[in-house]
């Protein structure tokens, strides 16, 4: 369901009411959003940023580098 709303927001009552977009998008007027950029290839995090990451999620450990999409 929460994927469903996301994709078409006129589904969703509460969010087609409230207007609520994706996080840092910008409403274009005429039935136009402009999104953030995304990467089309994971990139590698810095090993401090590894380390954090490894921090936050302790059950995710794993061995190697960690790439990520933004």
């Amino acid at each position: 369901m929460n994927a469903r709303n996301a994709i078409i927001l006129d589904l969703d009552l509460d969010c087609a009411t409230m207007g609520a977009l994706p996080h840092g998008s910008k409403d274009l007027g005429n039935g136009y959003i402009l999104l953030c950029a995304c990467e089309a290839e994971p990139h590698p995090l810095r090993a401090c940023e590894a380390v954090a990451l490894q921090e936050f999620l302790p059950s995710a450990l794993r061995e190697g580098d960690i790439s990520v999409h933004h």
